[in-house]
């Protein structure tokens, strides 16, 4: 643990002890450095001397060609699986691994075990950044948040999002984005949530799978061994057998059967109103958007604020405020009366 101000402390490890939580050997050891930071690019460095590089290999690029840049920007420790790429680097503390994104994923695990927090994990089709934003967003004066960065759900999103996490943080939100199978799994040993939601379920990212079925099946494991699922009826598609039997289900939409009720909407120009039952109370919310995602997103979110122990009252007041996240669906006035879209948030 490093002090780094007043009140606030970070959680680092040495090198020495990553070697060992990665499973990796030696190929050469100057010293017991300290980490702070994961880098897998060389060109986005803020602490070099306290950062560890991950040379990883994807369909697209391989980090191994990066190494003699990143010595050169400062890097001094290094995760290779490539032996012979590593021997350009002199003077350096370099581990070898059989697999650098498993290496960075087994560190990620290991950091997310030491803290005892709940976390909200996210996944879907549809709707995740905005919903992790809007949770933020409506959760940020009762808690130290830590949150994925942007649209940081990837094998290489998820770990370097959980790294964020230190002590002072009293809530995390962590979304997973997958393309196909096999991708989850390892994803919810890095997150392992403690309230998970599942937002809406379409046909984004559906190259990778069979059909909708095993999609579905595919984004559920990232609960399994959760408590709770808070999810739309209608985006578990009737497959409820999917789910680990000790995850609690708290479900919305307009049956009568759902936990989460709702009774009526009603849209304006501006906002949208809409009746919801909860333990056989109604309320009424505005939600300061008219379009059907956002209507969703916002239920998802009043949905998580009830399983954290908010009150209607509460919720109704803050869900008023929630705005439109930049570059996500935003729309702009352009010349000659014409609306450009700006989806380049997550670009």
């Amino acid at each position: 643990i490093k002090k780094t101000g007043r009140q606030n402390l970070i959680i680092v490890y040495a090198i020495n002890t990553i070697c060992n939580i990665t499973g990796g050997t030696f190929l050469a050891q100057l010293s017991n450095d300290i980490i702070e930071s994961l880098v897998f690019d060389s060109r986005r460095l803020q602490q070099p001397a306290a950062s560890l590089f991950f040379a990883i290999r994807t369909d697209h690029n391989d980090g191994h060609h990066y190494l003699h840049d990143a010595f050169r920007r400062g890097i001094r420790n290094f995760v290779v699986s490539d032996r012979e790429a590593a021997l350009q680097l002199d003077a350096a503390n370099v581990i070898l691994v059989e697999d650098s994104m498993v290496a960075l994923h087994r560190l990620a695990a290991y950091h997310r075990s030491q803290f005892s927090i709940p976390v909200i994990g996210i996944t879907g089709s549809n709707g995740k950044t905005i919903v992790k934003e809007w949770l933020y967003h409506l959760l940020q004066d009762d808690h130290q948040i830590a949150r994925s960065p942007r649209s940081f759900n990837s094998q290489l999103g998820v770990p370097l999002s959980v790294w964020q996490l230190q002590a002072h943080h009293t809530l995390a939100i962590f979304e997973a984005g997958i393309s196909k199978p096999g991708e989850m799994q390892q994803l919810q040993q890095i997150i392992r949530p403690s309230i998970g939601v599942l937002t809406n379920i379409g046909g984004a990212h559906s190259e990778g799978f069979y059909d909708d079925t095993q999609k579905l099946a595919e984004k559920l494991l990232l609960f399994n061994d959760c408590p709770v699922l808070i999810a739309r009826n209608k985006d578990l598609g009737g497959r409820k057998e999917l789910l680990q039997p000790v995850t609690r289900l708290l479900t919305w939409g307009s049956a009568a059967s759902n936990d989460l009720v709702v009774r009526s909407m009603e849209k304006s120009e501006q906002h949208t109103t809409v009746v919801l039952q909860y333990a056989g109370k109604d309320t009424t919310i505005t939600i300061p958007f008219t379009d059907d995602a956002s209507i969703e997103n916002a239920i998802t979110c009043c949905a998580v604020l009830l399983e954290l122990g908010y009150s209607a009252a509460t919720i109704c007041e803050r869900i008023k405020g929630l705005h439109a996240i930049d570059m996500r669906l935003q729309l702009n006035h352009s010349i000659n009366d014409c609306l450009v879209i700006n989806d380049s948030y997550s670009a």
